[in-house]
């Protein structure tokens, strides 16, 4: 989303963002999961290429959800826009890992949990771009199935442990292409650095 200018009060920083008329995708996800896969394709594409640039610049979101994509156009040719950086963060001498755990939960990889072992991370206990590529898959699975691969921390926690993805079965009882399953495991992969980044994963045959 452009930003068009800012003022500032005594108090308060105000940023001028681009009018989108059709508000963000949360609405239109609970309306209308789950989306056709070919949109939700779409939809994912477009994301990616967004965290594509913003990643390439040293920039992680850290908050990806749907009520942070912004629609511009509706489907089933969508053109969407991610927006608020609130706590996006930008890694210091181009190192992407970083250690303040921000997110809203259903979105957040387990590594924000604690729940992945400081040896399976980067750094020490730091986590990287990989907690956007989890968000965006975690979006892509509730577009499809209209519910969340995790629906608490418990089953979060398991998954984290023996890597087991428990609700796979879902995705083939909803006929999803296999190049469509395949790309969801390896975005939620349990460890970060089995996911892809974000250039890697624009090309992905599903999309």
């Amino acid at each position: 989303v452009q930003s068009t200018g800012w003022y500032e009060s005594q108090e308060h920083i105000y940023i001028a963002m681009e009018f989108m008329q059709h508000g963000d995708l949360q609405q239109y996800t609970c309306r209308t999961i789950p989306l056709p896969e070919p949109e939700v394709q779409t939809i994912i594409f477009q994301v990616l290429q967004a965290l594509r640039f913003m990643h390439e610049r040293g920039f992680t979101h850290r908050d990806l959800k749907p009520a942070n994509i912004m629609v511009a156009s509706l489907g089933p040719a969508w053109w969407v826009k991610v927006a608020d950086f609130g706590i996006s963060k930008r890694a210091a001498g181009g190192v992407t890992e970083l250690r303040t755990a921000i997110g809203t939960i259903t979105f957040m990889a387990p590594e924000l949990h604690g729940l992945i072992d400081g040896d399976s991370l980067n750094q020490e206990t730091g986590y990287t771009n990989a907690v956007d590529i989890w968000s965006t898959g975690v979006i892509a699975w509730l577009m499809i199935t209209g519910k969340p691969p995790f629906p608490d921390v418990g089953s979060l926690a398991r998954y984290a442990k023996d890597g087991k993805l428990q609700s796979l079965g879902i995705l083939d009882g909803l006929l999803v292409s296999q190049a469509g399953q395949a790309f969801l495991e390896r975005c939620i992969a349990a460890t970060p650095a089995d996911r892809p980044h974000a250039s890697d994963a624009l090309d992905h045959s599903w999309l």
